[in-house]
């Protein structure tokens, strides 16, 4: 489709966010591989553009597909990558997205106490902003997605009873807002 097109700059910024709805397809499949390769196009095509916020959602999308792949290092590059320009432009839902992907890229290097810190301050801020129901544009309630991990993790520190707390208050959040995702 894209290829017919004559190579402009709206062209190519229409390559990156076609490359980027794939990401659900592909996740959907569990193809990971060519969600990665796809991604990394992304990723390069922004850049060559100059195009930063471009740059930023196809490089969160990536640090995702190499988590998944069990690329930890590279996962939580990319993520601490993300949440740099988060940060620095105030795009809150894209901060949570980042925080998220950087706590299980660091649970998967062996870092408990970052991972179990980051999924903190998950849930802090978006109680703080009152957007705990809210999917901020992901399959499920970020905020029971971050008690899920949570939970995992306190289990492995041995916190048996903040996991067990942790996942009960994702479980209201995900039953009242009768979000199937989330009630996974």
């Amino acid at each position: 489709l894209l290829a017919d097109l004559p190579e402009t700059t709206t062209r190519r910024k229409h390559e990156v966010d076609l490359r980027l709805m794939l990401f659900r397809a592909y996740l959907t499949r569990g193809e990971i591989g060519p969600m990665t390769a796809t991604l990394m196009g992304a990723v390069e095509t922004a850049k060559a553009l100059g195009d930063q916020r471009r740059l930023a959602l196809a490089t969160a999308q990536l640090a995702m597909a190499q988590w998944m792949q069990g690329n930890h290092v590279a996962a939580a590059g990319s993520a601490r990558f993300v949440l740099e320009h988060a940060e620095r432009t105030d795009d809150l839902p894209l901060q949570i997205f980042g925080k998220h992907t950087l706590a299980n890229a660091e649970h998967g290097r062996g870092r408990l106490k970052d991972a179990i810190s980051l999924h903190r301050q998950i849930i802090e801020t978006l109680a703080q902003h009152g957007i705990e129901n809210q999917r901020l544009g992901w399959a499920g309630l970020p905020s029971v997605m971050s008690r899920a991990f949570l939970g995992w993790f306190l289990i492995e520190a041995g916190q048996f009873d903040d996991a067990r707390k942790q996942i009960e208050a994702g479980c209201v959040l995900a039953d009242a807002a009768k979000q199937p995702y989330s009630q996974v």
